[in-house]
């Protein structure tokens, strides 16, 4: 056992390099947007935040307390339904495959990097049944430049450190990428300054955080977030490793009042996990996926006593497939930094937008303060003018929501609109998310006129700018579609189908699925389910196969419609169809047959490139061919139709 403990110290010191020490002077401080009684105030920051940047820890794997204090929250429970079920005594989502191999960071600070990414490959798994091998590097290498704490020094930021949400605010922006495109190398994560983000297409967004507790005093609670979302992140700290013969090794730090150095996920629990600590009674641990290699631990897990270590940050992510052509919008570069309010438990925040092109406007994106938050959305036309929607909700959790308006709202190329949301939150005096900066850490570009924030209804609104600071309030754009049917024609003379061209002629992708349907004489003959996405001014040519179309005397109506069953959101939904009479003879496809048919028919025979007709439509005896023959019989049914019938056969 000693053989085991040691090795698991030196196997420690290998990861426990020091993070480097940022300059946070009077961080500490109250600070007011202005003199006035009526400036909003910003909340203090998170005392461990604080304690951290004024003495940092000897022994650090990387995780930093955030600089939002959240102490709060656990003084605010969040407002649950009561479970009408019983969890299970033991619980572990390894059991049903739900789990990724155990990766190792060593020899950078970088687990709040490797804590987020796991509960994200988690969620795709256990949503899709599909394994992804997500990059930890792209996160190391993508958290926005304004937080330059990450970036400025030569062991950066492989030795720079983080939280959850830090790399969440990648997941949401640029989304996950490939292990395969930007695989694991630590020694590019040591890059003084020069850190580019990588190119790589993005795999999955995330589009929300839910922070479950912010302490790990709820064990039910986190459970049920285990249970019913999946892998969660935790903060802890390291320390002595317990060993018991059935179970391997433990943490339990009990008890603990010293702030978090650690970022795992909990996979699981066992309720009859002892707790080895003399100091702490009772039984019961979380089980946790490291991320420092499978010759740790238990091949790479381990036990942590409930109510031990001091664990925080427990968090899950939910996401979604990016879609194609879709803009996020802010002003909010470096994410929550802190909260901003006017002594009561409610305050406005606006921000103001250009679409740049034909766009829909989708949701709004913004960030909680506090948990139970309610919420009122409205969104103006141009610079807070005409209200052109509202809704309201409320969001249970501190965290990222992306909220999904009733109704898509569309935006023309140069469009300016307003989006605005009045937060609530009961029980916290700071209601508004805000980006600001803090000495030596973060430092983001604060823009004039386009951020605002009030305290009622009635109040004007302030340029926060006026203070340093943007609202954490975002909006997503979805650039529109537009299909239309340009052509269709009759596969001659192989007797195949009707075919036909569609085009996309807005400026957003088409989304596969926008099937096509023929109708003939106004009822649905056949239908061709398209498998491809087009992006704009791209043509997809299909035919309905397996139909074969006869014609019918003295005409056929047809009529092609795509996306007939409205699967692709169109900044036009009147312009799928394409109508034609199909007519004997009508070769120049205007609906009527007369001389002029004829001379057009003549000069095809005589020169077919140079005089394009509808085939079927000229081949007027059924012969197969079009030729002399055709010519004289046409003009012959032009002046006698009774007495020189034709006889196209459509195919």
């Amino acid at each position: 056992m000693l053989g085991a403990l040691l090795m698991l110290f030196i196997a420690t010191g290998t990861i426990s390099s020091s993070i480097g020490v940022k300059s946070c002077a009077d961080a500490d401080a109250n600070q007011y947007g202005g003199g006035a009684d009526y400036a909003p105030k910003l909340a203090p920051l998170n005392p461990d935040f604080v304690a951290y940047c004024k003495n940092r820890p000897d022994t650090s794997f990387g995780y930093i307390p955030p600089p939002v204090d959240l102490s709060h929250l656990n003084q605010l429970p969040v407002e649950r339904l009561p479970a009408s079920y019983t969890l299970p005594c033991v619980f572990d989502w390894r059991d049903f495959g739900k789990v990724t191999p155990v990766k190792n960071q060593n020899p950078c600070g970088t687990c709040w990097d490797f804590g987020a990414t796991t509960v994200l490959e988690s969620a795709v798994l256990i949503g899709e049944s599909v394994e992804y091998d997500f990059s930890e590097q792209s996160v190391a290498l993508c958290v926005d430049r304004s937080w330059h704490y990450l970036y400025d020094g030569s062991t950066d930021p492989c030795l720079g450190g983080g939280w959850g949400w830090l790399a969440s605010e990648v997941f949401i922006k640029k989304g996950s990428v490939l292990e395969s495109c930007n695989p694991y190398k630590p020694s590019a994560l040591n890059c003084d300054g020069s850190c580019v983000c990588d190119d790589c297409s993005s795999i999955k967004k995330v589009d929300g955080y839910r922070l479950v507790m912010d302490d790990g005093s709820e064990i039910d609670v986190i459970k049920n977030a285990v249970y019913n979302h999946g892998p969660v992140t935790v903060a802890f700290k390291t320390g002595y490793l317990y060993w018991n013969n059935t179970y391997g090794y433990i943490y339990d730090y009990y008890p603990c009042s010293v702030s978090p150095t650690h970022m795992v996920s909990i996979i699981g629990w066992d309720d009859e996990v002892p707790h080895p600590n003399s100091n702490h009674g009772g039984t019961g641990a979380w089980i946790l996926k490291n991320s420092w290699g499978t010759g740790w631990g238990n091949a790479g897990f381990v036990y942590l006593a409930y109510e031990s270590n001091c664990a925080t940050e427990v968090a899950y992510l939910e996401y979604k497939d990016p879609v194609p052509d879709e803009a996020l919008l802010y002003w909010d570069e470096a994410g929550h930094v802190s909260s901003a309010g006017y002594g009561d438990n409610s305050a406005w925040m606006a921000s103001v937008f250009t679409a740049t092109k034909s766009e829909d406007l989708s949701h709004v994106d913004f960030w909680t303060t506090s948990n139970n938050a309610q919420y009122e959305i409205y969104v103006w036309n141009g610079f807070f003018g005409t209200e052109l929607a509202s809704q309201t909700d409320s969001c249970q959790e501190y965290g990222y929501y992306s909220v999904e308006l009733s109704n898509p709202i569309t935006m023309t190329a140069g469009q300016q609109f307003t989006v605005g949301v009045k937060m609530t939150t009961p029980g916290y005096n700071y209601s508004i998310p805000i980006e600001t900066e803090i000495s030596g850490w973060v430092d983001p570009p604060i823009q004039t006129s386009v951020s605002f924030i009030r305290h009622t209804d009635s109040s004007s609104w302030t340029d926060l700018a006026d203070y340093g600071w943007n609202a954490c309030l975002r909006a997503r754009l979805t650039a529109i579609a537009d299909l239309v049917i340009t052509d269709t024609w009759v596969c001659w003379p192989n007797n195949c189908t009707i075919c036909y061209n569609v085009t996309n002629t807005g400026n957003g992708t088409a989304s596969v699925g926008h099937n096509t349907t023929l109708f003939v004489e106004g009822v649905e003959a056949a239908y061709d389910p398209v498998y491809v996405a087009l992006v704009p001014n791209e043509s997809y040519t299909g035919c309905f196969d397996g139909y074969t179309w006869d014609y019918t005397a003295p005409n056929d109506n047809i009529t092609v419609c795509t996306d007939n069953n409205n699967t692709v959101a169109e900044s036009n939904e009147t312009n799928n169809c394409m109508f034609n009479i199909w007519k004997c003879g009508d070769v120049d496809g205007n609906g009527i047959v007369n001389v002029m048919d004829v001379r057009l028919l003549m000069n095809h025979v005589a020169k077919p490139s140079g005089y394009p007709i509808e085939p079927w439509a000229g081949d007027v005896d059924g012969s197969g061919g079009i030729g002399d023959a055709d010519v004289q019989l046409l003009l012959a049914h032009v002046f006698d139709s009774d007495a020189n019938p034709l006889n196209c056969k459509g195919g």
